[in-house]
């Protein structure tokens, strides 16, 4: 079997880590894969794992970087004749559909990770032979909202990789340390983390926020942490750089999955590796009572977009350290139950043999 990987770029970032993560893995089953993408700090790993690179860069979405790509795509396709072109982004799965077109002899796969705006341009995900969703509200989604035929779509959920994660070794610090991490983006919800740290610190300036990650919105949210004199240390790096410093994650998603009960949501990459550090996570799903946080097993979940609600959920967790506790070790037994990177790699080549 010869598969292609498609993504805009291996830069740091959840999609990215998932195709390393799954290029790696399907290597290691004997298959030839190869990733097609611009650059990215995940390309110098690629090479070390041996695993073969296409600069095609994708990232920069317009009109003539379509056109020029879709040019070059299709004489690659004809030239290499992979049996699958898997697709993870959208301006990417507009290219490969496009090049494949009269081409009998590849494979059109494509993947959802989050909740695409813009449903006429996010419907091309729904168009692929199978469309593989990381969780099982994002398929309903991709059937409801992006027309997708119910019997192509597939749940296979992210694999997380647990080393170095679960080798981290706590550090001394003072005072309490809350962090979140991921792209700096609006839909992130960092700014409702520094609002809520904002009122905390009112009653408890020991306690302190790291927001870790790079994106547009950086400079809103360093505006916004000026004008409420947070003082957030904000940082750019691996999630496990910073992880033996933390002591409570938060993961203020503004749009996010719907609460439902003995589903398995995704919650994002950051959560699953903060778990597997044993570290206590507070994040957001779509259901929750306004101004209200529950409990679970694994987790605190607020609803998103409510600043109230997190400011309650963060009071609650560092007042019953022990509790919270418990729930992480129950989210770092969850994680590895139910995210392994061979289980997705497996499920994964599952659905290319499907359509072939």
């Amino acid at each position: 079997m010869k598969v292609f990987l498609m993504v805009p770029e291996m830069d740091i970032g959840g999609v990215e880590e998932g195709t390393y993560d799954l290029a790696c893995g399907m290597k290691k089953h004997g298959i030839d894969t190869t990733v097609v993408s611009g650059f990215g700090r995940y390309i110098p790993l690629l090479e070390t794992k041996q695993v073969r690179w296409i600069n095609l860069p994708t990232n920069k979405k317009t009109l003539r970087v379509f056109i020029e790509t879709t040019k070059k795509l299709k004489q690659i396709l004809e030239q290499e004749k992979p049996d699958i072109l898997h697709c993870k982004s959208r301006f990417p799965a507009w290219i490969g559909y496009y090049a494949l077109k009269k081409n009998q002899k590849t494979e059109f796969i494509t993947s959802i990770h989050g909740y695409c705006k813009f449903p006429p341009y996010s419907k091309i995900l729904a168009k692929g032979k199978r469309v593989i969703a990381i969780s099982d509200a994002l398929a309903d989604f991709a059937i409801k909202k992006l027309g997708a035929n119910p019997q192509n779509v597939r749940v296979v959920h992210n694999g997380i990789q647990s080393h170095p994660y679960l080798n981290i070794q706590k550090q001394n610090h003072s005072g309490f340390i809350i962090a979140g991490i991921g792209r700096l983006t609006k839909i992130k919800g960092f700014h409702n983390l520094i609002r809520a740290i904002a009122e905390i610190k009112k009653n408890r300036p020991d306690i302190n926020l790291y927001i870790v990650g790079e994106g547009p919105y950086k400079k809103n949210l360093e505006i916004l942490n000026n004008h409420l004199n947070v003082k957030t240390t904000f940082l750019t790096g691996r999630a496990f750089e910073f992880l033996p410093q933390i002591d409570l994650l938060v993961a203020p998603h503004s749009e996010t999955e719907p609460f439902i009960k003995e589903k398995i949501p995704w919650l994002g990459r950051s959560v699953y590796e903060a778990q597997l550090a044993g570290i206590p996570v507070i994040t957001t799903l779509r259901g929750i009572e306004k101004a209200q946080f529950i409990k679970t097993d694994t987790t605190l979940i607020v609803p998103p977009d409510d600043v109230d609600a997190l400011v309650k959920a963060i009071l609650y967790a560092i007042n019953n350290i022990e509790e919270i506790r418990t729930i992480a070790e129950n989210g770092k037994n969850f994680v590895l139950r139910h995210f392994s990177i061979e289980g997705m790699v497996e499920k994964t080549i599952r659905v290319y043999k499907e359509v072939l």
